[in-house]
């Protein structure tokens, strides 16, 4: 039965809104044991910075943190967690500023308790909008369905869910600017406009690195469009859109000393490319890990076809059907359109980072944790919709109402379970795993931070993300000159090591340096910790 259109709009709202409580599940689960720590622990380090530095700077206005001891480590610089950096002896962030900036305004409102669901909390206007923009290529049936398939979307759940990745909050920030943007086209309102572009600019200051394909997006609706758009329109989208980098470049320079440098290589650090920053950047930005076909092959295959399948199969097949029906001339160009922009989008994104390969876990192997799986967000959304229209010409092929009803119910249900089966249940990334990793990471806080002193330094190979803040921790290097610089740390501050392979790692530090390793505690059965005397 077809609904009307605010019908449709109040039906996702309030799934959005219960989808919002859905995602914030591992952070609700993880809280009471946060609040007794007096600390936020999350799984990754990449987690444990942008909370920091967005809290930090919630509370201070300030983005950086002050570091004595790297005064004492010299040129290495060796006190600071993984994803931060350091300049000028500070710790500073090793991301791109938008997401902390922003995040920030939403925490002024919220407070800093809410840092953790100020993701889940803007994906339902996200949801929303990603409606909208689906009907203005398809009818609304197809996207109201392909709404309901992005809020149990795996990609979309896991990372609302890790919502201090910054992956989600830039997907909700352009599926409202470019809605806007399309809807323009139909209402030609300049308000519209000038809101399409500060959502879209705001975006690419969370995820800069996406410039090359949602620029290519942006110039194809311009280009493609030349009768809805005058050039005084096309440079006040400029115009806006710059206008929302102004913030970040501002405080690009004030943190790295120049406002084309960002926290991935900051100046004080290292040079973008050699001694032309420019250039440098816009390698960063086009080709930062190459070309190569085969690991890009591997990785759609594993990260997409093969993880995902039940999103894969319907969207090839409907793809493919858009465009059988296309040449016999039975669609109208809005759908061969929104394909050719998926397809634009798909091929910029694999070519990006599909030749990038690596594993970021023990296991090395392809995990719904894994980096490629937010870095491909961007093309499991949009393949959504042709997904839903392969499954609307499937299921019209049904003559038998009770029986469309019954299969649709059965889908339905079967796509919910693989969902949440890939999101909570699956394998030593799943939701339900981090819980259980993180309530163990707050055991090993409370132990450790009782048997140091406050002002003590913890050299740990993986486990800075667990002690840091609260303690200053070095990420462990197999490099004797680290150990060199570590003795210096030693005379200002008392060191520990925290050890998750005392065999080797022990052996490491004492034929390699002039530390005697002192157990102070078995905190687990596998991990200790030791003294550096």
């Amino acid at each position: 039965m077809k609904l009307s259109n605010k019908t449709y709009i109040v039906i996702l709202l309030v799934l959005a809104v219960i989808f919002a409580v859905v995602y914030s599940s591992l952070y609700f689960s993880v809280r009471p044991a946060a609040v007794a720590n007096d600390m936020w622990i999350f799984n990754t380090p990449d987690e444990t910075a942008n909370y920091f530095f967005i809290e930090k700077f919630t509370r201070t206005g300030q983005l950086v943190e002050s570091e004595p001891l790297n005064e004492v480590s010299g040129a290495l610089n060796l006190v600071h967690p993984r994803s931060t950096t350091v300049v000028n002896k500070a710790l500073a962030p090793a991301s791109f500023l938008g997401f902390i900036l922003i995040a920030r305004m939403f925490a002024t409102v919220f407070t800093v308790h809410f840092i953790p669901f100020i993701t889940p909390l803007a994906s339902i206007i996200g949801v929303i909008c990603f409606y909208l923009l689906v009907k203005e290529f398809f009818n609304q049936e197809i996207a109201f369905y392909s709404a309901l398939l992005l809020l149990i979307l795996p990609a979309f759940w896991y990372y609302n869910s890790r919502s201090l990745f910054n992956n989600v909050l830039f997907i909700d920030f352009l599926l409202i600017g470019f809605s806007l943007l399309i809807s323009f086209l139909r209402r030609e309102d300049l308000t519209r406009l000038v809101f399409s572009a500060l959502f879209i600019g705001l975006a690419l200051t969370i995820r800069t690195a996406d410039l090359l394909w949602v620029g290519s997006l942006v110039v194809a609706v311009f280009i493609f469009n030349p009768k809805k758009f005058s050039w005084t329109q096309f440079f006040i989208f400029l115009f806006v859109g710059l206008l929302s980098f102004l913030p970040v470049l501002g405080y690009q320079y004030a943190v790295y000393g120049n406002i084309f440098t960002t926290g991935y290589v900051p100046e004080g650090n290292a040079k973008l490319l050699g001694e032309n920053q420019l250039l440098g950047l816009a390698k960063q930005l086009v080709a930062p890990f190459g070309f190569n076909l085969r690991h890009l092959a591997y990785n759609f295959y594993y990260y997409y076809v093969r993880m995902f399948w039940w999103y894969f199969v319907a969207g090839f097949l409907g793809g493919a059907l858009i465009i059988w029906r296309y040449f016999r001339g039975q669609l109208k160009n809005r759908e061969i359109d929104y394909l050719v922009a998926l397809l634009l989008v798909g091929a910029l994104v694999l070519l990006y980072y599909g030749s990038w390969f690596f594993y970021n876990n023990l296991l090395a192997r392809p995990l719904i944790g894994s980096s490629q799986v937010r870095y491909f967000l961007p093309l499991y959304i949009l393949a959504i919709p042709p997904a839903v229209y392969f499954l609307g010409v499937l299921f019209k092929r049904f003559t038998n109402d009770n029986f469309k009803f019954i299969a649709g119910a059965t889908l339905g249900v079967a796509m919910f379970y693989w969902s949440l089966s890939s999101v909570w249940l699956a394998g030593p990334e799943s939701l339900a795993a981090i819980r259980t990793t993180v309530k163990n990471y707050h055991q090993i806080n409370k132990q450790v931070r009782s048997l140091t002193e406050t002002e003590a330094v913890i050299v740990s190979s993986y486990s800075d993300k667990i002690f840091f803040p609260k303690r200053r921790v070095i990420f462990y290097w197999q490099d004797p000159a680290y150990w060199e610089n570590i003795r210096l740390i030693a005379q200002a501050a008392p060191v520990y090591f925290y050890s998750i392979d005392s065999g080797a790692e022990l052996d490491f530090i004492t034929n390699n340096s002039d530390f005697l390793p002192q157990l102070v505690a078995e905190i687990t059965p596998t991990e200790f910790l030791y003294k550096l005397n």
